[in-house]
């Protein structure tokens, strides 16, 4: 039997690690979660812009059916129907669900609102660098000028939980219980306005237990823009309608990447880019702003060249800034140790000429910017559903192999029959755009294929706009080392059935039980999760019950338990299912093997990565030791019929 090849070293022992806890038990792309914790950033509301009522919404995205509750309020959400939940102004809401969903959030407002994808609360991570903007104002005079900063948003999960963060003056700290939230507002400074010395962009937000971090600006122009449109005449306005709030939903730092895809953003086909308005104090408008943060000294930034070699962008150091104002291509960038990118939605505004439209308001059009996080390559995923808006110009833009690209479908239909498909010279990738009336669509890939897929529209106009934008759905999985297994007992007098998920080899600081339900065939009987246990209880207990129970650690890994149970009229002699677990772990001298009932006359074989043979012996007990007092420190299987396990011993 060979389980792996190569040898085993200190040296690459991670990467054993890793290679083995694929063959024990292989990791899914994992995109969904049961539990979030869903955060906004609040605008900051010119004269004239509203606040209104339901104008927070809550998208909810199953892929089978799934009772949610938001807040206080109880939805069923229907396969590939996201259903939307509106609230009042809220700062954070808490999202729980009885089996898989994705969440998304967006601001239905005039003149602010954006979009963000949400994490899980099993994807949450320790340490982020988000992404914001610098401090910005608008108004006409001293006493209706605005200034607007950036702002973080930490949320907790758990009680007691100690955060830090860096400010532009200074450190911070606090402590946080479970749903409490955190608002970092930058001070303002008026003498660092539109300077990118007042943006917190990079800076570290450190915690001991996980956080999620929602990042953006209250109120910003990007590039600049000057305080009114224009500042003085018959027609002079503050510049508010060219401005709106930014926020998304930060990546942690253990979702970094190397290797992106950016896709030009596409507007209201009003705008009119390309302008030179430095004169009216506009910065350049043509293409996005494109940024990375470094999460490590000397990390190069590089991009795809038309020939395929790659050309040095930049060299930064750990917490820096790497900014590209004008990116108007499809572009495959590269970096030489991991880092966050993100890419900013540029403002509009302009000032016509009055000797050409001598009737006609100087400012004819304004637009708002926006904020969307970029997942690396190894972040695509192979299917999601959005669901576009209304009095909207709504995009779809899709990064692919090209490849892949006869594998990709909208509602069922391939892509290619409706989608304008840009191929990145230098490179094996391309990347497809979609206009989208208002509606429900799902994009999915052919088996082993992937993609990263954006959703963003916009309405820019005379009076305040709308502006949406974020990505649709990321690989959430961490790299942890983690199984997870489940078995049950049955009470024949009450007939309930608990289901435990066990973790085997978790790490505490990435590895958790990120999922446990019922398969939606069940509806026979009432169940409800608590921690690692789920609890079902058959509304006949009489009768004969069947179900399936999924269990999906964070790492993707999952189990599942098919369970059969027979009435009580006679003695039901469906055996307890059980599955072998390994303690201590990691393994010293001895090693004791639990879960055996079902396997009682088989044989514990155990090998080394290599294949070899190691210990063998014969299952006589529901539990047995194994001696491992001579083997070597390193990754072994231990395997009992079909059943395989990974242990370390150190």
């Amino acid at each position: 039997m060979r389980f792996a090849m190569g040898n085993l070293v200190t040296a690459i022992c991670v990467f054993a690690l890793c290679a083995a806890a694929s063959i024990a038990q292989p990791a899914d792309q994992l995109t969904t979660g049961t539990h979030f914790r869903v955060g906004f950033i609040h605008p900051d509301l010119a004269v004239g812009e509203t606040l209104a009522d339901s104008g927070y919404c809550i998208l909810l995205h199953a892929d089978e059916s799934a009772t949610v509750i938001v807040g206080k309020t109880t939805v069923s959400v229907r396969p590939g129907q996201p259903a939307v939940v509106r609230l009042p102004r809220t700062d954070v809401v808490e999202v729980m669900s009885n089996r898989p969903i994705a969440v998304s959030s967006f601001q239905d407002l005039l003149g602010n609102g954006e979009q963000s994808w949400h994490l899980p609360t099993s994807a949450w991570g320790r340490e982020y660098r988000a992404f914001n903007w610098w401090t910005d104002r608008h108004g006409l005079d001293s006493a209706s000028m605005m200034y607007s900063s950036a702002k973080r948003l930490v949320i907790a999960n758990e009680d007691n939980t100690r955060v830090t963060a860096q400010t532009l003056n200074g450190a911070r700290d606090t402590t946080l219980h479970a749903g409490e939230i955190w608002l970092l507002s930058e001070d303002i400074n008026a003498a660092m306005l539109r300077d990118i010395r007042s943006d917190p962009t990079g800076l570290l937000i450190s915690a001991d237990k996980p956080v999620a971090v929602i990042s953006g600006h209250a109120k910003a122009a990007v590039l600049a823009y000057p305080d009114g449109l224009p500042m003085t005449g018959p027609y002079a306005r503050s510049a508010n309608r060219c401005r709106g709030n930014l926020q998304d939903a930060m990546y942690p730092t253990s979702m970094a990447g190397m290797e992106f895809v950016t896709i030009p953003i596409i507007y209201t086909p009003t705008r009119e880019r390309g302008l030179d308005l430095t004169n009216q104090g506009i910065g350049d408008d043509r293409g996005d702003a494109i940024r990375f943060i470094a999460l490590s000294d000397s990390t190069v930034i590089m991009h795809a060249s038309d020939d395929g070699s790659l050309r040095i962008d930049t060299v930064i150091a750990r917490g820096q800034v790497y900014t590209i104002t004008r990116v108007e291509k499809p572009m495959l960038w590269r970096s030489s140790k991991p880092t966050l990118v993100a890419q900013y939605g540029k403002s509009y505004g302009h000032i016509t000429s009055q000797a050409v439209l001598p009737e006609d308001d100087p400012t004819t059009d304004a637009g708002m910017p926006l904020l969307m996080t970029v997942p690396p390559l190894d972040r695509w995923i192979s299917r999601t559903s959005v669901r576009t808006r209304t009095d909207m110009l709504n995009v779809l833009a899709i990064a692919v192999r090209t490849s892949d690209v006869t594998g990709i479908r909208l509602n069922n239909r391939p892509i290619t029959t409706m989608a304008r498909m840009t191929s990145i010279p230098g490179s094996v990738y391309s990347v497809m755009t979609v206009i989208l009336p208002e509606g429900t669509f799902m994009v999915t890939a052919d088996s082993g294929k992937r993609f990263a897929c954006w959703t963003y529209g916009s309405l820019d106009g005379f009076q305040l706009g709308k502006i949406y934008g974020s990505v649709a759905g990321v690989d959430v999985r961490s790299s942890c080392l983690d199984s997870v297994h489940l078995s049950y007992t049955h009470d024949l007098s009450t007939g309930l059935i608990t289901v435990t998920a066990e973790m085997l080899w978790p790490d505490d600081r990435c590895s958790q039980l990120s999922m446990l339900y019922a398969d939606p065939s069940v509806d026979d009987a009432t169940w409800q999760r608590n921690g690692t246990y789920l609890l079902i209880q058959p509304k006949n207990q009489q009768g004969p019950f069947a179900c399936t129970v999924i269990a999906v650690s964070s790492s993707g890994r999952r189990d599942t338990l098919d369970i059969r149970t027979g009435g009580t009229d006679v003695e039901d002699d469906t055996p307890l299912r059980s599955s072998p677990a390994i303690s201590p772990m990691p393994i010293g001298e001895t090693a004791l093997v639990t879960g055996l009932s079902s396997f009682i006359g088989r044989s514990i074989r155990m090998f080394s990565l290599e294949g070899t043979e190691v210990v063998t012996t014969t299952i006589d007990t529901d539990a047995v030791s194994l001696q491992t007092a001579g083997l070597t420190r390193g990754v072994y299987i231990v395997s009992i019929d079909t059943f395989q396990l990974l242990v370390v011993k150190m």
